[in-house]
Order: structure tokens, then sequence, then C-alpha cells
């Protein structure tokens, strides 16, 4: 599992570093700022250690086209809601990303 660490610069860099504490990958991250966002789901999988992870498009505004990746801990899920667990269910849903004190939320639009 990789848990990531925000390191204050100029720029905001976020450093991942594995459970075992072996290897750090450093890379740049654009925060986006706090708001709610239009966005549909252009890439969801699950990774090697079963987490659910997606990928967003913004689809209005400003930031329209950028690309957000997101895992599991920030999607919303409905009570007995399945389609947030399947990640080819989540492909093409639009939905509303709400970024609150820089913590991404995903609201998907299903029935």
């Amino acid at each position: 599992m990789i848990e990531a660490m925000t390191i204050t610069t100029s720029t905001t860099q976020r450093a991942a570093m594995d459970k075992k504490r072996r290897f750090c990958k450093d890379f740049f991250v654009s925060m986006l700022p706090d708001g709610n966002y239009d966005v549909i789901v252009v890439d969801a999988e699950r990774g090697d250690d079963g987490e659910l992870r997606i990928e967003l498009t913004i689809t209005l505004g400003p930031r329209v086209g950028e690309v957000v990746r997101l895992r599991a801990e920030h999607v919303e899920r409905k009570a007995g809601a399945s389609a947030a667990d399947d990640p080819y269910g989540l492909l093409g849903v639009p939905g509303t990303l709400r970024v609150r004190d820089g913590e991404p939320k995903f609201r998907p639009e299903v029935a």
C-alpha cells in the first residue's frame, strides 16, 4: 500500500512511500481549488492490492479536460449500491467532484 504525504514548497509536492519504506517516489500534483466540478469517469480499475482507482475528466469550466486520479476512499457510496465497487460499472458515469480543504470526494450519478 502506498501512503502519500504532502511536502509544502513553492509548489505542492507529494512523496509516496511503500509500507516497507524501501523506496520513495516524488511527483508534483496540481491541486484543484475548493469547489464543485462536473466530471465523467474515463478509467476505472482495481490495483494489484485490490483497491479501486478511478480517473475523472472535468467536463465544464476553466479546468475542462484536466484528469483527476482518485482512490476508493474518495468515492461516495450509497448504502446497498454496488456500482461504486465495480470498475466497469463506473466507466462513462458522470458525477460531481467536490473539493473541500483540498480533500476530493466523487459522487457518481448512478440510478
